[in-house]
């Protein structure tokens, strides 16, 4: 978290590169840990109950970095959100980031780390072409040669048959990939109001699909504290 307040000081286009590909590193460390936490042998772990305490795990470390060492007032930004026009945001980014998760751990419990990863890999393309329709985004030079070089890379991979064969869980990847593309778009929507901080956001972000998913299903609560133990 302290890495993404380097941009209350440094305006640099290599820093959020670097920040970019520290990101995408993390992010597959992240999808190959899960992967085998879920597939634990002598254990049956529930993906919805390991989404859930993933997120209160990150609530509890983003709101304790934003209160105690940022010192911000996070409800009173979420309040000026409302008061400006952003709630309806605010309530989407919530409903998307509580969707996507859902059908997101389903997916990697029963799928290859692999082919959710090779899915995963479109998250960009769906956001610009959902930001292009729905936000009044554009697409430059760069993000088309991107999106050429994705679609290619696609086609070696499914070279000679040797793609992946779609079911209902790579089904629920491609819509759990969706949801966070139309997530991150209002991201940028609401941390571009300039009411609320990056870790405040976070804070909201993580705490609300953790009382959803655990509202919708309690009895998870069981499995959650096994996670934990």
């Amino acid at each position: 978290f302290p890495l993404f307040s380097l941009h209350y000081f440094v305006n640099s286009t290599a820093i959020w590169i670097g920040l970019g590909i520290i990101s995408l590193l993390c992010e597959v460390a992240f999808v190959l840990n899960s992967k085998k936490f879920l597939n634990a042998k002598m254990r049956n772990f529930d993906p919805v109950a390991l989404a859930a305490t993933f997120y209160f795990c990150v609530f509890v470390l983003s709101f304790s970095y934003s209160t105690f060492i940022i010192g911000e007032n996070i409800f009173g930004d979420y309040k000026n959100l409302f008061d400006s026009g952003f709630g309806v945001f605010v309530v989407l980014n919530c409903l998307l980031y509580t969707f996507a998760p859902y059908l997101y751990w389903n997916a990697l419990k029963q799928i290859s780390a692999a082919d959710t990863s090779i899915i995963y890999s479109f998250l960009g393309v769906h956001t610009l072409w959902l930001g292009l329709l729905f936000f009044g985004k554009t697409i430059g030079i760069y993000a088309a040669i991107g999106i050429v070089i994705l679609f290619a890379s696609q086609i070696l991979v499914n070279w000679k048959g040797k793609g992946m064969k779609f079911g209902k869980y790579q089904i629920f990847m491609i819509l759990a990939t969706l949801a966070y593309a139309a997530a991150f778009l209002t991201d940028s929507v609401i941390l571009n109001s300039n009411q609320i901080a990056v870790t405040g956001h976070m804070t909201g972000r993580f705490l609300f699909p953790t009382l959803v998913l655990f509202l919708f299903w309690p009895w998870r609560i069981k499995n959650a504290k096994e996670i934990l133990s």
